[in-house]
């Protein structure tokens, strides 16, 4: 049997997120209506999270989204950009609009937001369907 790790370097699109956040799973519930490609979903609190970053040499922010696709980890804006990429019309011409933004500038928005998430939104839980549910890896 092979490692999670090595399961987790072989699918095509990867999201860790806060699975404790309320805004970060009402964003996963919005990945989910709005995809255009299949996206796999691992919290940032599990074990396979924490090895699996850790191989990458990153430590893990709870605040901060990270997205792996093609062997390379994305984190904050640069992680939603690539994510709205694979998202329905409207959000993939966001996306092209966002490019004429610095990445800088929109990571700044991004951390506001993020050290305010708790805040924005109560913490509610992800009830996935029982297709979607084999697109979270730590479920």
């Amino acid at each position: 049997m092979s490692s999670p790790i090595k399961n987790i370097e072989n699918l095509p699109r990867v999201i860790l997120y806060d699975g404790d956040c309320g805004l970060c799973n009402s964003m996963i519930q919005f990945i989910l209506k709005n995809k255009t490609k299949d996206f796999y979903f691992i919290s940032l609190h599990s074990k396979i999270a924490q090895d699996f970053l850790q191989t990458k040499d990153i430590i893990i922010q709870f605040d901060t989204i990270y997205y792996f696709e093609d062997g390379l980890i994305y984190k904050k804006s640069q992680a939603i950009r690539k994510i709205a990429k694979n998202l329905s019309f409207f959000y993939r011409l966001l996306e092209m609009f966002s490019r004429l933004f610095p990445t800088r500038p929109l990571d700044y928005f991004y951390t506001k937001i993020a050290e305010n998430r708790h805040r924005l939104k109560k913490q509610n839980c992800i009830v996935p369907t029982i297709e979607e549910k084999a697109y979270f890896i730590d479920m």
